[in-house]
């Protein structure tokens, strides 16, 4: 399992082990972790494709952005969000992971353009809130330049 955290390029670091179907998950450090919901579907794991849209105006073509949110409950508070992210083909995806707040800012907590991840091996990544402030939801938009219907899954962790 590939564990990143931000601020980290690629780097491997101990902490939260966990599979991509469980609903609570338990740190090293004691933590405790909950599964979050999807926005819509109420579901803690969403599955999604990369589709390219060319246009033939233009005679490019580009990708369409794979936006997912997670409602962070109202009553949590977190002190880290573990994100969980199983490719299922072995192309290159840019992820960006913002964190959104009541005020209508947000924060741009891990960002990867362009990157090699394995088929079917999950990786973990690891962002902080503001310390002063809870977000209420978890954003991920996942593309992919040299994807074609790339199918990837995702899920997110509230951990106390």
């Amino acid at each position: 399992m590939q564990v990143l955290e931000a601020g980290l390029t690629m780097a491997t670091v101990l902490g939260v082990i966990a599979t991509a179907t469980s609903n609570y998950i338990e740190a090293a450090s004691t933590q405790i972790c909950e599964s979050l919901a999807a926005v819509g579907s109420g579901r803690t794991a969403v599955t999604k494709t990369i589709d390219r849209a060319i246009s033939f105006e233009q005679g490019i073509s580009s990708d369409i952005s794979r936006n997912t949110d997670f409602i962070v409950p109202s009553g949590g508070k977190y002190s880290a969000f573990v994100i969980g992210f199983l490719p299922e083909a072995g192309e290159t995806y840019s992820l960006d992971i913002h964190l959104k707040y009541p005020d209508g800012s947000w924060d741009a907590a891990y960002s990867v353009h362009e990157a090699n991840f394995a088929v079917g091996e999950l990786v973990e990544i690891t962002v902080k809130p503001r310390f002063s402030s809870r977000p209420y939801g978890v954003n991920l938009q996942v593309n992919s330049a040299n994807a074609r219907e790339n199918t990837y899954t995702v899920s997110v962790w509230g951990c106390r």
